[in-house]
């Protein structure tokens, strides 16, 4: 997942390349704001009525259709002060994450009105914030580390487009607060889904490959691999077909080399319906050599035309060879077409 903006603010400088000193509201240029000690400093007006917030807002606006932005939040304002973070279209119009003392705040804003979850705020648990759009939908997560990830508030419509939106973080109070503290961030990063994929297509077949997202999100994510290309996290669908012949040797039928390091999770398999007693038998190998065993390679019985393995955690290292290939075959032969669906966990 290659970062569009990213900003650990480790020169202890606001980079005015990639921000705006301002908040998502209630703007007040007293509330501080500063790089320091490698880290992003907020610091709300102490004892003073209404709403007064600072922050940074980014500089340019992103399309974040199946993307994601992540905060590290070292420290929440306190006493009734506000630490917020999100990506929006306008004041009126955002998603992102709301803390105060004891409670974190899942928030989606859409046309001035809120759609809040809960749940009680925790610092060590709480560490890392991140939205992931997906599909039409945003999903909030959290971590302790940022490493591994707990889904919090999933599938929710933003009602507000995503292609032109801002990142912001701030602080800030709504009231007279005596000692509201300092907010402090670090580690920000905002960017895309990185798709790849490279097939090799066997000899005799004509095909295609579709590159699907899932749903969900890959729960592990090493920030400081690789410069993120470790997170790549893709699903290969392929599908082969042998024009009028039907399979009748034992063969590697689909082959590529692994874009990331992972785990193989499921494998889904559909040809024509199987007519022969002998059952129509696959495999997976990786480099080589057979990663599945007895009743737990893919087996298409008579009567069937599809399988399904999931619950796997087959290790698959960056450019490890993978190949789909046939053990068994009924001596009417395998129909065409066959799809393949893999889904592989990254991290």
């Amino acid at each position: 997942m290659p970062a569009i903006l990213t900003d650990n603010f480790n020169d202890n400088v606001i980079d005015t390349a990639k921000w705006d000193v301002a908040a998502l509201d209630n703007f007040n240029a007293g509330v501080t704001v500063v790089e320091t000690g490698d880290q992003l400093v907020i610091t709300p007006l102490a004892s003073t009525a209404s709403s007064n917030f600072n922050g940074l807002t980014s500089d340019a606006t992103f399309n974040i259709t199946q993307g994601f932005a992540i905060w590290k939040l070292e420290q929440m304002a306190i006493n009734g002060a506000v630490t917020r973070c999100g990506v929006f279209l306008d004041a009126n119009n955002w998603v992102g994450f709301q803390v105060t003392p004891s409670v974190l705040t899942f928030r989606k804003r859409a046309s001035s009105t809120d759609s809040n979850t809960t749940t009680i705020y925790d610092s060590t648990n709480h560490k890392y914030l991140m939205l992931h759009h997906c599909g039409a939908r945003v999903n909030w997560y959290i971590s302790p580390n940022g490493l591994t990830w707990t889904a919090w508030r999933t599938g929710v419509e933003p009602e507000f487009t995503v292609t032109e939106v801002k990142l912001f973080l701030d602080a800030g109070t709504t009231g007279s607060v005596a000692t509201p503290g300092t907010a402090i961030f670090d580690d920000v990063e905002i960017g895309t889904l990185d798709i790849e994929a490279a097939f090799e297509l066997q000899a005799g077949f004509s095909g295609y490959v579709d590159l699907i997202i899932d749903p969900g999100f890959p729960l592990n994510i090493d920030l400081t691999g690789g410069g993120g290309e470790t997170n790549i996290f893709t699903i290969p669908t392929q599908r082969r077909y042998s024009g009028s012949r039907v399979f009748a040797a034992v063969s590697n039928l689909l082959s590529w080399r692994q874009e990331a390091t992972g785990s193989i999770i499921s494998i889904d398999l559909w040809c024509q319906q199987n007519t022969h007693a002998t059952s129509a038998i696959f495999n997976l190998r990786k480099n080589g050599e057979s990663v599945l065993a007895g009743a737990s390679r893919l087996i298409v019985p008579n009567g069937s035309a599809s399988v399904s393995r999931s619950g796997l955690s087959i290790a698959a290292e960056l450019g490890d060879q993978i190949d789909l290939s046939i053990e068994q075959i009924p001596p009417t032969g395998i129909g065409t077409p066959i799809t393949v669906l893999v889904r592989t966990q990254v991290g």
